[in-house]
């Protein structure tokens, strides 16, 4: 039966054919009668190919979005190991502090006390603050340095702007 009768007594009605041996089987002439739609192989690995190129150019904006996820988990677990240096470093800052403040205390008054105990929280924090924030961002920007000495002395040198001279 030709294809000419195949689809008038499909009352031409579309009709797709799928050729996917290798040599063909189907004559490629078949293209050229009315509603009769003939694939190759060839023209199978064309729309794969055209679909993958659009699948890897979705993929660019969730691979970029993952990129990122990780480098924000990346940057929230070093600040969480950072967290017990820094409680520990403020803590030191503000025992030392509060020792020199019990010592003076015999000689104030409840209300010298207090002035002078929120004047100490103050400069607890002046001078922790620039050491805690020297060590976040230097940890952000060097993870791999943190366990060098000389890493660590600059550290300090540069969170308190100290000269080399003292």
């Amino acid at each position: 039966m030709k294809l000419e009768q195949v689809i008038k007594k499909r009352k031409n009605q579309p009709l797709f054919i799928i050729d996917i041996t290798v040599p063909r089987n189907v004559d490629p002439q078949s293209n050229s009668v009315d509603n009769v739609f003939l694939y190759d192989i060839d023209d199978l690995s064309s729309v794969i190919n055209s679909h993958m190129e659009a699948r890897h150019s979705e993929s660019e904006p969730a691979l970029q979005m993952i990129s990122r996820e990780v480098e924000g988990y990346l940057e929230f677990t070093r600040r969480k190991e950072l967290a017990p240096l820094v409680r520990s470093l403020r803590a030191k800052v503000e025992e030392i502090c509060g020792e020199e403040l019990e010592r003076a205390r015999p000689g104030m008054t409840e209300d010298e006390y207090q002035q002078t105990k929120k004047l100490m929280l103050r400069t607890v924090n002046r001078l922790s603050h620039p050491l805690i924030q020297q060590i976040k961002s230097s940890v952000e920007e060097y993870p791999e340095l943190v366990d060098s000495q000389d890493f660590l002395e600059n550290l300090v040198k540069d969170a308190f702007e100290l000269k080399e001279n003292e």
